[in-house]
């Protein structure tokens, strides 16, 4: 009987044991699949993220280049000339606004066209010869303007070179007639380089775009782009050595790759599904951006392996120390029977394996944030708390702030908002906070550490618990800087040339009338006997000096109005300089010293020697005039080779060799806002009636195709630098 007994009690701790035992294991079961799931959907909502925000920023790269073409076609001058059907056979300025417009955005486009009403090119850039005067009214986007005259995207075609393509359009009036198109042509490899390269996704993940014809725009194998994506999958077949039945495939694709039937229907959403090129398992994001008949399909792809290594990782540390607590429990069995302590030591071990799995839960949220999915951006992304401090910056904000994203955490974000928008930004703030708003956009300048201005185009999603209370803001900012400053160039370039052309209309018929005046004064002089001492003859003098006057003026007006080199000659600006700098000279100040520094070996230039002698003279009249009598001037001369860098920073100029000409002053400088206004016309610090010298500098260097720049502060002078293409000098490299 007591050998029984023992059986029993044997029997019971050993049910016992076998139970606790299954339960450790059951929670650590559901703690993997609950750590899993809990991995997947995370990361699917983070991938998702990034792709929105790459979506976002490709849409609104479209609308920025499609507003670039709408600030032109307003301009009256160009519009005119489109109605006129002017066309430029050869690279010259006619029309310098699109030419500028190109140089500023050639690293995003590869042309810019410009149509007449019937399709047919005026002009294009980068210029090629033969392309004015062709028909393009076939040509993607084209038709539909012409038949519409609306802005239109097109959908991607294959341009002449066969690269796969999109054409952003606008259309020209001109007194409420269509006139014309102005037209970008931008290959998807510029819009891959920019926004789907840079993406970084895990260490085997990636990016590819394919359009709703099932054709691939991007791709890391370069191979595939252009290519339908059933034609990559029969080559995917082949290297692998697979045999290929078509119907077979595209009853694969249905089945496993669903996604590229969703994206068409869903624009956006995630799931996991076997890739279609290398049918291995992956995380698939997917987000579609439709832009006029424009479509871009983005596929972000992770494969699951990447997401599983850690899980089984966990797992079997999860596991390998359940098989411990059992090993534990075998050898103790008996003992845990015997002792009600020990039992409670088991059960305090379960609870300990239990919170071991929720504390690596929780350790992977917190570590696992996959932040260089959002590193590869150009957009700032930025996470504030309640009271407006960063908690988190991608690297964009060491190019905005000036400062890398560890040093900007604590920092309040309103610390780097421009003064002038600091209080309209705040009231915005509060308002969001206010009304509980789920998303809201707002521009305002930023201002880095350095001082440097940056204008931004925020996207933010404040977010608010149950209870209605702010939690925190995301934010994603787009910078305008560069899109401000091609609109600012622009805007001048279109005044300064509607200015340019009045002024020359207005020196065409003073000519004319003046002509009208001295001959008749001629012909008073011829008509009456020669008297020294007669009034008339003291009137008719003054007369002829006022005439001279007005010729001079309308030299300078016409100089101004951009009207070309009326009589070039291939001169050394050096020996120029030599030769006229004394008959120059007697116009300014002769208390004033002029100092030069020539190089005798500068680049030959073409130029009208008096259109050149009228600018050197104005800048001297202004720099004796800044110096009221007293001062210094130096002229120097030589020569510089401009590179892609120094261009992409001044619109306004190419790369190509140059001759330089510097003129710096020891006088009184300018400030700001004198500096942005030096060469508009009649303008002057002087007095009233003044001002067309520098005016007219401006329209002379504008002639010969060169640039001009003016540096200047209050009370440390100023310093002209002008550049000349040098004539008959080949680019190096």
């Amino acid at each position: 009987m007591k050998r029984k007994k023992l059986s029993t009690a044997a029997i019971s701790a050993i049910t016992t044991m076998a139970a606790v035992m299954g339960v450790i294991i059951y929670i650590a079961y559901l703690s993997h699949n609950h750590f899993e799931e809990t991995v997947v959907s995370q990361t699917q909502r983070e991938l998702l993220a990034t792709v929105k925000a790459t979506a976002i920023s490709l849409e609104e790269f479209i609308n920025e280049h499609s507003n670039a073409l709408k600030v032109i076609s307003i301009d009256p001058t160009f519009q005119e000339r489109v109605y006129k059907k002017v066309r430029c056979d050869k690279p010259v300025t006619t029309f310098c606004v699109l030419k500028s417009l190109y140089d500023t955005l050639k690293k995003n486009v590869n042309a810019i066209t410009l149509l007449d009403a019937d399709g047919i090119i005026l002009h294009r850039e980068p210029f090629i010869a033969d392309r004015p005067g062709r028909d393009n009214s076939d040509k993607p986007g084209v038709a539909y303007v012409l038949r519409e005259h609306k802005p239109h995207v097109s959908e991607v075609f294959y341009n002449n070179l066969g690269n796969p393509a999109i054409s952003i359009s606008e259309p020209i009036f001109y007194r409420d007639k269509f006139a014309g198109i102005a037209r970008f042509m931008i290959q998807t490899d510029k819009i891959s380089e920019r926004f789907i390269e840079p993406i970084k996704v895990g260490q085997k993940g990636y990016v590819w775009v394919v359009d709703n014809r099932d054709v691939i725009l991007s791709h890391p194998r370069k191979d595939f782009i252009g290519i339908q994506l059933l034609d990559v999958t029969k080559k995917m077949h082949k290297e692998r050595g697979e045999d290929f039945d078509e119907s077979i495939v595209k009853e694969h694709i249905r089945e496993e790759h669903d996604y590229l039937n969703r994206i068409k229907i869903e624009q956006e959403g995630y799931g996991i599904f076997t890739d279609c090129i290398y049918h291995k398992k992956h995380i698939v994001v997917f987000n579609q951006v439709s832009t006029g008949d424009a479509v871009f399909n983005l596929i972000m792809m992770l494969p699951y392996s990447e997401i599983t290594g850690p899980i089984r990782a966990h797992a079997r540390n999860t596991f390998g120390l359940t098989g411990f607590v059992v090993l534990l429990l075998g050898a103790g069995g008996l003992a845990l029977f015997r002792s009600q302590k020990q039992k409670a030591e088991l059960e305090t071990e379960a609870r300990y394996l239990k919170q071991i799995a929720d504390g690596a839960e929780a350790l992977r949220t917190s570590e696992e944030r996959f932040r260089e999915f959002v590193e590869g951006t150009d957009d700032l992304i930025a996470r504030v708390d309640v009271e407006g401090r960063l908690i988190y910056v991608n690297d964009t904000a060491e190019k905005i702030f000036g400062l890398s994203p560890k040093e900007c955490i604590g920092l309040s974000a309103f610390d780097f908002i421009h003064p002038d928008d600091q209080e309209e930004t705040r009231a915005a703030f509060e308002e969001w906070i206010h009304n509980h708003v789920s998303s809201v956009t707002l521009e305002n300048r930023q201002v880095s550490k350095t001082g440097e201005i940056h204008y931004m185009h925020w996207t933010v999603n404040p977010h608010f618990d149950d209870n209605g209370n702010l939690t925190g803001i995301n934010s994603i900012a787009r910078d305008l800087t560069d899109r401000k400053m091609i609109e600012a160039h622009l805007e001048r370039n279109r005044k300064m040339e509607a200015i340019g052309t009045l002024a020359g209309g207005i020196a065409h018929e003073f000519n004319n009338a003046l002509y009208a005046i001295t001959g008749n004064i001629d012909l008073i002089e011829i008509d009456l006997p020669p008297d020294p001492a007669s009034n008339i003859t003291r009137h008719i003098k003054s007369m002829k000096t006022s005439t001279r006057h007005m010729v001079n003026l309308t030299g300078q007006l016409l100089a101004y109005a951009l009207g070309g080199k009326h009589q070039p000659a291939n001169i050394s600006i050096s020996d120029f300089i030599k030769d006229k700098l004394d008959a120059i000279k007697n116009t300014i100040h002769p208390e004033i010293q002029v100092e030069t520094d020539l190089s005798d070996d500068t680049h030959n230039i073409e130029a009208d020697l008096n259109q050149i002698e009228m600018m050197l003279t104005a800048i001297l009249k202004n720099a004796s005039e800044a110096m009221e009598g007293k001062g210094r001037i130096k002229i120097t001369t030589g020569n510089e080779e401009i590179d892609e860098e120094f261009a992409k920073q001044h619109p306004d100029i190419k790369p190509d060799p140059y001759v330089y000409i510097t003129i710096k002053d020891n006088g009184k400088g300018m400030d700001k806002e004198t500096r942005k206004r030096i060469f508009d016309p009649f303008f002057t610090t002087k007095f009233q009636g003044r001002g067309l010298g520098m005016a007219a500098v401006y329209g002379i260097v504008k002639n010969h195709g060169g640039w001009i720049s003016i540096d200047s502060e209050p009370g440390q002078g100023t310093l002209v630098r002008i550049y000349l293409p040098a004539a008959g000098v080949e680019v190096r490299g």
